[in-house]
């Protein structure tokens, strides 16, 4: 319940974490100092980072869009800061157009986010099309706004006759797009 909204209320990502630790750590009981919490915090934020990793096939993707003249938003949940940081450490920030979070529009994706991307942007629903791989928070959204949305799930089967179209690589996804 906590995290259904997360991200839409303005905080950096070190606020987020701070509060997410805190109340971990308040719920069991346990004892919590600044120092303590700078040092989890940081050892949280090392963490991911070193464990970030490109989907195979994701800039081969974007390359291939970018050379066919296609603009290429970024819709995803979380703090714009971290957001921005998470591209620029995949060094995929050069393929990016726009990168829209819950964080930077103050909504989350099951509650407009779309809407309002396509409104700032100025793009028709139309002349979208999205991938995402969760159902409930990404194509579900997306195509109630009539957005042609890709489910990209790599544990499942290619299925292009279904709606929303599922994919299980990015690779498969490229030969859709572009052939």
């Amino acid at each position: 319940m906590k995290t259904s909204q997360a991200f839409t209320d303005g905080k950096t990502s070190h606020e987020y974490r701070r509060d997410r630790f805190a109340s971990v750590l308040s719920h069991f009981s346990l004892h919590q100092d600044h120092a303590f919490m700078d040092e989890v915090i940081s050892t949280y934020e090392r963490t991911i980072m070193a464990s970030l990793q490109l989907v195979s096939g994701a800039v081969q993707l974007l390359r291939r869009l970018r050379d066919l003249g296609k603009k290429i938003a970024v819709i995803t949940e979380g703090p714009q800061d971290a957001q921005e940081i998470t591209v620029e450490r995949l060094r995929i920030s050069g393929y990016i157009d726009f990168l829209a979070t819950t964080n930077r529009f103050g909504v989350a994706k099951t509650e407009g986010l779309f809407a309002k991307v396509l409104e700032h942007l100025d793009v028709r629903a139309s002349d979208m099309i999205y991938i995402g791989d969760s159902e409930q928070r990404d194509t579900i959204p997306a195509t109630s706004q009539a957005i042609f949305s890709i489910h990209y799930d790599s544990n499942e089967h290619v299925a292009l006759d279904s709606r929303p179209l599922k994919v299980n690589t990015l690779w498969k996804l490229q030969h859709i797009l572009v052939d």
